[in-house]
């Protein structure tokens, strides 16, 4: 397709575009802020776009959800109760509502339980799934994923079949579908999107750190991300220890949801000077018709600006979202050799890889990339090349592309 049928002001037909989560928008998790970017870009470029989301969280936020730049349409009255006890009831509307308003191309985020329901529209008309993690994922060590219950495991597996497209972040996302029998031709890998434009805007670094709190004069070593087991923050106080005690200076920030709950750890660990937490930090920005909210936040991105170094301890992700934040923001990045990481950074060249939980390790990365100017330097570079290969613009062009691939002639 030319490019010139990608801008809102052009000629070409445009889309029309049903799509469904199970959530609440205002929440800043990964396919939340994949959900918000995806459609609020479509709908730019001129792509009728309507979002169907549980009646509950509309009701909750009713203006806030008024004022996107796509149109937000409630699910059934009692979406969740309905979905549990006469999931019929839910299936029978959204193909109402397909054949109503008739819709080219749906895109689901979620498999189950979005993509279970999605499963009515089958052989009506193309379904794109884009899952969320924890709906494919599983590791029984870490008590993680949906799969571990043998019945969920089975309604993704029908899930996963009756798509016409699924769409892999990572090839590690890809290895989870391979596991539940999909074969490649209906796998599309599509990395999710970052806005460099944003994220690599100068601040000022001093400012910002003032208004935080945070030390001037010490080198910034920042984590994004909200608290959960998966990620391994836990590691941090004890990496932070060891540090301190072989005499390095810095000062560690930690963003996200929950993350207070590192607070006795830290406190255990005897690195209150060095470490703090920060809650989550959502948009600043009030959504509207003409000028919508941003996530991530400006806040957040004068964060990642004012930082010197971006650690991140997760033992498993879809993709790893922050990192590549990180990389577009300037940052050297340490990560670790775990699914959805290692796919994002090649060690050495966009970043530095260490084993998950090895404390060892990670604090020999930092420290040699504290004292390494030189390799600060390459790693930066390769790592802002990298992300702009995750440009928003380049990953709406490929959905659009997916869409119209499926759409009969």
């Amino acid at each position: 397709m030319s490019r010139r049928c990608r801008n809102v002001s052009d000629t070409c037909d445009k889309l029309r575009i049903g799509s469904l989560i199970f959530g609440s928008l205002k929440s800043m998790g990964g396919y939340q802020i994949f959900t918000y970017n995806l459609l609020t870009r479509l709908a730019q470029r001129g792509h009728q776009v309507d979002l169907y989301i549980p009646q509950e969280e509309y009701s909750q936020d009713r203006e806030f959800y008024c004022s996107m730049m796509f149109d937000v349409r409630p699910l059934f009255f009692k979406t969740y109760s309905l979905f549990r006890f006469v999931p019929v009831l839910l299936k029978a509307y959204l193909r109402y509502k397909n054949q109503k308003n008739k819709y080219q191309v749906w895109q689901i985020v979620g498999a189950h339980p979005a993509g279970n329901l999605a499963c009515a529209l089958s052989s009506r008309v193309p379904i794109v799934l884009r899952t969320h993690g924890d709906d494919v994922q599983k590791d029984q060590d870490l008590n993680y994923g949906q799969r571990l219950n043998s019945s969920l495991e089975a309604k993704i597996r029908r899930t996963v079949h009756g798509m016409d497209r699924l769409v892999a972040l990572t090839e590690s996302v890809s290895v989870c579908y391979r596991e539940l029998g999909v074969g490649d031709g209906k796998i599309v890998e599509i990395p999710n999107g970052v806005d460099v434009a944003r994220f690599s805007k100068n601040s000022n670094r001093d400012t910002v750190r003032s208004e935080w709190g945070l030390p001037l004069d010490r080198p910034l070593i920042l984590t994004v991300g909200r608290y959960h087991e998966k990620k391994d923050f836990a590691t941090i106080p004890r990496i932070a220890r060891k540090l301190k005690k072989e005499g390095v200076i810095f000062h560690w920030l930690i963003v996200g949801r929950d993350t207070d709950k590192l607070n006795r750890l830290i406190d255990t660990e005897a690195v209150t000077d060095c470490v703090h937490t920060a809650g989550e930090i959502g948009p600043s920005d009030s959504p509207s018709r003409t000028s919508s909210f941003e996530v991530p936040s400006t806040r957040l991105i004068s964060l990642y600006r004012c930082a010197d170094l971006f650690v991140f301890p997760s033992r498993m992700e879809t993709f790893g979202r922050v990192i590549i934040e990180a990389m577009a923001a300037g940052l050297p990045v340490v990560t670790t050799d775990a699914p959805g990481c290692r796919d994002v950074v090649r060690h050495g060249h966009t970043g530095l890889l260490v084993q998950p939980g090895s404390i060892d390790e990670f604090v020999k990365q930092i420290r040699r990339l504290l004292r390494d100017s030189v390799l600060r330097q390459y790693l930066v570079g390769n790592g802002f090349q990298h992300a702009k290969l995750h440009d928003w613009e380049q990953v709406v062009d490929q959905y659009e592309d997916l869409y119209r691939s499926l759409i009969p002639t």
